[in-house]
């Protein structure tokens, strides 16, 4: 998100009759960042019934933390799913061909419309970041049978 942000900021102020312009492209690529993300969120949840399944199904009993976890990842993932879509809807407004909206908020349609994406994205890395700690833990505890490990529950230790 913050390296999205430089890149905005390092472009500078950005001019009503140069945001068309700036903007197309930019929407072009967010069509398939959008969709990615949509399909990623969808795989996530699905990832977070297997780690669920997997961690429910194994010998040791995990302890609140780790069923917690995978909530809060799962609910990152809507919350993508949802950012994704919307956006993806708001992107196929054709603001350009409004003569109605001033040329002055097309400026602050393009700044929002680059915030909201540099979000997403932090967004994403974060669920994805937290997914692969999640199930390097579970695979330590359920493969490795690793004991006393801080994601079993305390009778397990």
């Amino acid at each position: 998100m913050a390296l999205a942000l430089t890149f905005t900021l390092a472009v500078g102020h950005v001019s009503a009759s140069e945001v068309p312009r700036l903007l197309q492209p930019f929407i072009d690529t967010l069509r398939y960042f959008c969709s990615a993300m949509c399909t990623a969120s969808g795989t996530i949840v699905a990832l977070m019934l297997a780690a669920l399944g997997l961690s429910a199904k194994s010998d040791r009993r995990f302890n609140e933390f780790h069923y917690r976890r995978l909530r809060f990842i799962a609910r990152m993932a809507t919350v993508v799913f949802v950012l994704s879509a919307l956006l993806l809807l708001l992107i196929g407004i054709p603001l350009e061909n409004a003569e109605q909206i001033p040329h002055d908020l097309l400026t602050v349609v393009y700044y929002g419309v680059t915030t909201y994406a540099s979000v997403l994205c932090g967004v994403v890395v974060a669920t994805v970041l937290m997914l692969n700690r999640t199930v390097a833990e579970t695979i330590e505890v359920v493969g490795l049978d690793h004991d006393g490990h801080p994601i079993l529950d305390g009778a397990e230790e």
